[in-house]
C-alpha cells in the first residue's frame, strides 16, 4: 500500500480508471485511458492528435464543443 500521496502514480490511476478520461488541449487529445478507448472503439494511437470532437457523433459535436468552451472560459477566468 502507498504510505504517502506523493507516491501515487497518477499515470497509472487514470490508465486503470473505470471511468473514460480524454485530455486534451487546444482541441487536440493527448491522452485517453483504456476504458476510453473500449468505450469509443479505438486506439490511443488513432486518436492521439486529433481532435475530441471527432470521436463524438456528429449529432452531439455541438454540445460538446459548447462544453469544451465553458471549461476554457472557466480556466482562463481564474488567472
Amino acid at each position: 500500500m502507498v504510505e504517502s500521496i506523493v507516491d501515487v502514480d497518477y499515470k497509472e490511476v487514470m490508465e486503470y480508471s473505470l471511468d473514460p478520461l480524454i485530455i486534451h488541449t487546444d482541441y487536440k487529445i493527448i491522452y485517453i485511458n483504456k476504458a476510453a478507448e473500449k468505450l469509443f472503439q479505438t486506439t490511443k494511437e488513432e486518436v492521439t492528435g486529433s481532435s475530441p470532437l471527432d470521436i463524438f457523433q456528429e449529432t452531439s459535436k455541438g454540445a460538446i464543443q459548447n462544453r469544451i468552451l465553458s471549461a476554457y472560459e472557466k480556466i482562463s477566468g481564474c488567472d
